[in-house]
């Protein structure tokens, strides 16, 4: 004998011709969602990288800035390296380079700005700015030595 909470009722047999369409257009939707999710998110992580890869190359434009070993390359600094603009390619963007030095009393002040174009068409840039004493590098050699 049947259970009476699984006996079908005569009016009802299976699965109806319209809780079917809704199931499959419930569906539908829930994919076309999902699938917008991740083209967006796949667009914000390529963003991401770009930022990343921009503030890496400011970095080490800083750095070359930095490695001066006598006082003649720290003044030459001002004078050969004023305005220049460098192109790199990435691997999402092609970034433009462009750096100024302020030349101050005691130090210099180096500012990088690295600019690209995103998705779109919209300008994205990044600033680094750093201070550069006027300091012998061979006379902080002699002060580690001495330590």
């Amino acid at each position: 004998m049947i259970h009476p909470v699984f006996r079908l009722n005569k009016k009802q047999r299976g699965v109806g011709l319209m809780e079917s369409i809704l199931a499959i257009a419930i569906a539908s939707f829930s994919i076309l969602a999902l699938g917008k999710l991740l083209i967006k998110t796949t667009q914000e992580l390529g963003q991401s990288e770009s930022h990343i890869e921009a503030i890496a190359l400011a970095e080490q434009r800083l750095e070359s800035f930095r490695s001066f070993v006598t006082l003649t390359e720290y003044e030459d600094i001002e004078t050969t390296l004023i305005g220049e603009e460098e192109i790199h390619h990435g691997a999402n963007s092609a970034f433009t380079l462009d750096w100024s030095v302020t030349p101050l009393p005691s130090h210099k002040r180096i500012t990088v700005t690295v600019s690209w174009l995103r998705a779109g068409g919209i300008q994205e840039q990044v600033q680094l700015s750093t201070n550069i004493a006027r300091v012998n590098p061979v006379g902080s050699g002699k002060l580690m030595i001495t330590l």
